[in-house]
């Protein structure tokens, strides 16, 4: 079985992400505070700046549980654990990703709800994706969310002190891509890139020979797709899964087999194969002892597990229940 690349030392992982004064270690629940209020300080001001209701699109989250692991995504994981490599040289990795997208094609089930959307053939593989990603088959989508506690409850929800005598065992991280940091049209929405339509998977099989190639998948942004002779809008990445409203959750695609999602945003401008030019994002690494002040910190705000997995039968029984409660007390 392949091992997974991981970080063994925090000064082998900070060359990889931009620095500020919170960025390299949170030791403490004053350092914790001083910058969990500042960076909310700082969505909410550009928030009320652009007027924006509901969510702030400029800044994007991720939470994990070890501060030591890469950010690979669930196919890439899969490809190197399972030494794919070998077994379907001499094809590329995309197409081992189309293969379970071409399976999920022929379902029935999927097919009826795409034709219901008006969802042609050939604007079918991100949907798909999408729809796999959230029921655990690999896939080349990361998950990332527009709102900061959220990112958080990811990366305390199994996180527990460790024993380890490797410093870095003992955090998790929390990180942020601030899209205003980013050249302009360098680190795209998938629909602006494609210029509003849904693109194959097979229309990225030369992307592994690109340094950087990225995008990301949103539906709280222009989601609009040309069908026929009018604009409609469609989801991509609620299809089936409701939880991604209340998470604010998005998706990064990275089409490459091995490389960390950190190492795309790690280029010098005309590097050979560097078609875009990204900049090295944020990293916040929070000692795991905190994780329990942390859960009811963000808890306190309404975002627990009841909210991130939110299920409705149990939601629609807490509203009877709710109702005669009420009743009784006349």
């Amino acid at each position: 079985m392949g091992q997974l690349p991981s970080y063994n030392s925090f000064s082998e992982k900070n060359e990889k992400f931009s620095q500020d004064q919170f960025a390299y270690r949170i030791d403490t629940i004053d350092q914790f505070d001083e910058w969990y209020n500042s960076l909310t300080d700082k969505i909410k001001q550009k928030s009320e700046k652009s007027k924006i209701d509901y969510v702030n699109t400029d800044n994007m989250f991720r939470g994990m549980g070890e501060a030591k692991h890469k950010l690979l995504t669930s196919s890439q994981r899969f490809w190197i654990t399972n030494e794919l490599e070998q077994w379907w040289r001499p094809k590329r990795y995309l197409e081992f990703i189309k293969v379970f997208v071409d399976n999920a094609r022929s379902k029935l089930l999927f097919r009826k709800v795409f034709e219901y959307y008006r969802l042609t053939p050939n604007q079918r593989d991100f949907p798909l994706l999408s729809i796999l990603q959230h029921y655990g088959a690999p896939t080349p989508l990361m998950d990332w969310s527009y709102n900061l506690d959220v990112a958080l409850f990811f990366a305390t929800e199994k996180a527990s002190p460790s024993y380890s005598s490797n410093d870095i065992d003992h955090y998790f991280s929390v990180y942020q891509i601030d899209k205003k940091k980013q050249r302009k049209n360098e680190f795209n929405n998938l629909l602006d890139w494609s210029q509003g339509s849904f693109p194959q998977i097979s229309s990225f099989y030369e992307w592994e020979n690109n340094h950087n190639s990225i995008f990301y998948i949103s539906d709280f942004e222009d989601k609009r797709i040309p069908t026929r002779s009018f604009i409609d809008e469609r989801p991509i990445t609620t299809f089936y899964n409701q939880n991604i409203i209340p998470q604010e959750g998005l998706f990064i695609f990275n089409p490459f087999p091995t490389k960390p999602l950190e190492d795309c945003f790690n280029t010098d401008h005309w590097q050979n194969g560097n078609n875009l030019e990204l900049i090295p994002f944020t990293c916040y690494n929070i000692k795991k002892d905190l994780g329990e002040y942390i859960r009811r910190k963000i808890k306190l705000k309404g975002v627990d597990n009841r909210f991130i997995y939110p299920n409705l039968k149990d939601y629609c029984q807490n509203l009877i229940e709710e109702f005669l409660d009420q009743a009784a007390k006349r």
